[in-house]
């Protein structure tokens, strides 16, 4: 939570393989509810695919995530629709920073 907006990740991880869902919820505004599928790679990243529903449009997006020191950070950075449909990439993953940082909550 940060001010009055909330983002939920819950994660499983099976070996490379991940898997889990996010809630993204901004104070009075339509926020995000999908899924997150793909994979672990030999960094420690979690390289996925958010699809998820937002103001009744389905829509994509590349997510690169990764715990450290119990927290769950997410890399941040310019994003383009290349074909646009609503399938969002970054623009280029190597200039995207680690910009958001998630605290762990027990399970709900």
């Amino acid at each position: 939570a940060e001010n009055r907006d909330t983002t939920r990740v819950s994660l499983l991880v099976n070996g490379t393989k991940v898997s889990g869902e996010m809630i993204w919820n901004p104070y009075e505004k339509d926020g995000a509810v999908g899924i997150l599928t793909g994979t672990k790679n030999a960094s420690g990243e979690f390289e996925l695919l958010y699809d998820y529903m937002i103001e009744g449009n389905k829509r994509t997006e590349a997510k690169v995530m990764k715990i450290e020191n119990s927290r769950l950070l997410i890399k941040t950075g310019e994003l383009e629709d290349p074909k646009n449909d609503g399938n969002l990439r970054y623009k280029d993953v190597l200039k995207a920073t680690y910009a958001e940082t998630l605290q762990p909550a027990d399970c709900q």
